[in-house]
């Protein structure tokens, strides 16, 4: 796509994770926004130069290094993006520097689900001081509508400051012919089908206990699960074991995205039973391989699926809700007329988070920053 003239003459410096942090999703976005910002008319810089320290300091302390190292960096252009709420507390800072800063929020979930943080104070203290930095930035980008409003009713950043830019799908994950004989060279191990998959962290707002006890019912005897990412917890994995199903789960570890798109076109359904979600990667990922989505209606999960998917409505109970995962992950892998559908409907609705659709959102977001502090 070529750049509009309003496009044109552009600059933003990206402020990502720091080395250290290794979180995985918002390397990507930032990646996805250096990759594809040229062509559409953006120049991209980064920001911090890097310094050992980070690499090396315990979370604590790269809270506090951050900011006193964007401090003394030198900024070629005057409007910085920060890309995760996480990194909010360092927008004050760029502020004080004089740049116009516009912030990305992808989910509230620490001040949203009870124990998001399993007991670690510190860590729940550094993720309010963050927010209430977030709040302070010129412009928020929002990756949906969900989000957005939860950024007005619970931080009061006023709606007018708040633009809703998804995040960009990377051009990796499309359907793949031969998938099972790639993988197979590749030294990916699957079991035998149907298989249904489940890719992302394990933390307890993705609710991987009612999928374990859903893959448990006699609907989906037959039925493997493969997981990408995070490997099950202890007490994931003893449940698993309780219910029978362990020698049914196949842990693939962390894949990137090229045989993580042919592990989506291999499988036979993705499940995504999150408590809540403030966007759901994992459901574009699948659509746009063609792979059926069953999800959860936790957070912003129907709004990205948008009518693509099976949406489960969660009742709160383990047991009410496996049984409701099962129903529905069995009416798609044994009606094919089913899963057709939801693999067409799939591949259009992911076609609205390319890159040629999101840049151009991404960059209006930045000029309506530069005009509100103009």
């Amino acid at each position: 796509m070529n750049p509009t003239a309003s496009n044109l003459e552009l600059s933003v410096t990206l402020v990502p994770p720091t080395p250290a942090d290794h979180w995985l999703s918002i390397e990507r976005y930032v990646q996805a926004i250096a990759g594809h910002g040229p062509a559409h008319g953006l120049t991209v810089h980064h920001a911090p130069v890097p310094d050992p320290r980070l690499r090396i300091a315990p979370i604590g302390a790269r809270h506090g290094i951050y900011p006193e190292l964007l401090r003394r960096h030198t900024f070629e252009t005057q409007l910085a993006h920060v890309a995760d709420e996480r990194l909010g507390h360092v927008v004050p800072v760029l502020r004080e520097l004089g740049l116009t800063v516009v912030a990305t929020c992808h989910d509230l979930m620490g001040i949203i689900l009870p124990g998001h943080f399993e007991g670690d104070a510190a860590e729940a203290a550094r993720y309010r001081e963050s927010l209430a930095g977030l709040a302070q930035a010129d412009h928020v980008i929002a990756i949906t509508r969900h989000t957005a409003g939860q950024l007005t009713e619970l931080l009061g950043v006023p709606a007018a400051r708040i633009s809703v830019v998804p995040n960009v799908l990377r051009e990796e994950f499309e359907p793949r012919t031969a998938s099972e004989a790639w993988l197979a060279a590749a030294d990916i191990p699957l079991p035998p089908g149907p298989r249904v998959l489940s890719v992302g962290q394990a933390r307890a707002y993705k609710n991987l206990e009612t999928l374990v006890a859903a893959m448990a019912g006699p609907a989906l005897a037959g039925a493997s699960l493969v997981r990408v990412g995070a490997p099950l917890t202890g007490a994931q994995r003893d449940l698993a074991a309780r219910l029978g199903v362990l020698g049914r789960i196949t842990e693939l570890g962390h894949l990137g995205p090229l045989p993580l798109s042919y592990i989506y076109s291999a499988c036979d359904i993705l499940c995504q039973p999150s408590l809540g979600e403030g966007f759901g990667v994992p459901v574009i990922e699948a659509m746009a391989c063609g792979l059926p989505v069953v999800c959860s209606d936790g957070g912003a999960l129907p709004e990205v699926a948008g009518g693509a998917a099976t949406v489960v409505a969660l009742a709160g109970d383990i047991a009410a809700d496996a049984a409701a995962f099962a129903r529905a992950l069995a009416a798609v892998l044994r009606e094919p007329g089913r899963a057709a559908i939801l693999k067409r409907e799939g591949l259009r609705r992911a076609a609205a988070f390319r890159p040629a659709v999101v840049l151009p959102q991404l960059i209006a977001a930045y000029r309506a920053a530069t005009r509100e502090t103009a």
